[in-house]
């Protein structure tokens, strides 16, 4: 997850959608959900040299359908971000070709849906999900 104050780069972009839940729907009808969550990645396409290789604010988008089924679309940076950013904002999802409609959560109710739906107990202190089914690393004793 990308922090102001953890000084690194924040895309202004993903500020209505970071740790949000939308209900994905088709023609009205509840078929799912749709979890966007962040995190800072080095830019495509560079080649590792004695600097660092530019960081950029990407997003994942974790899908959990009404039969159970789960599909995750990682790592949406660039031109990918681009069209899903420009989608998010007119309240559409285009998945496998069927064009589906998005009603936005507030804060407090993706909090609520993220634990029900995708198992995140929360977010932390800098934005990084707790997942209910991961147990924390611990260092060497």
């Amino acid at each position: 997850m990308a922090q102001v104050s953890q000084g690194l780069p924040v895309d202004k972009r993903l500020d209505p959608y970071r740790n949000r839940v939308a209900i994905l729907a088709r023609a009205g009808h509840l078929v799912g959900y749709l979890l966007v969550l962040t995190e800072v990645v080095r830019e495509p396409g560079m080649r590792r040299s004695r600097r660092q290789a530019p960081c950029q604010e990407a997003a994942s988008a974790y899908i959990k359908f009404q039969d159970g089924s789960r599909h995750v679309d990682s790592r949406l940076a660039g031109r990918r971000l681009d069209a899903e950013l420009e989608s998010w904002a007119r309240s559409e999802l285009r998945l496998a070709g069927e064009l589906l409609n998005l009603r936005w959560l507030g804060p407090a109710e993706s909090v609520k849906v993220a634990r029900q739906q995708f198992d995140v107990l929360g977010f932390d202190a800098h934005g990084e999900p707790v997942w209910a089914n991961r147990r924390p690393v611990l260092p060497p004793g």
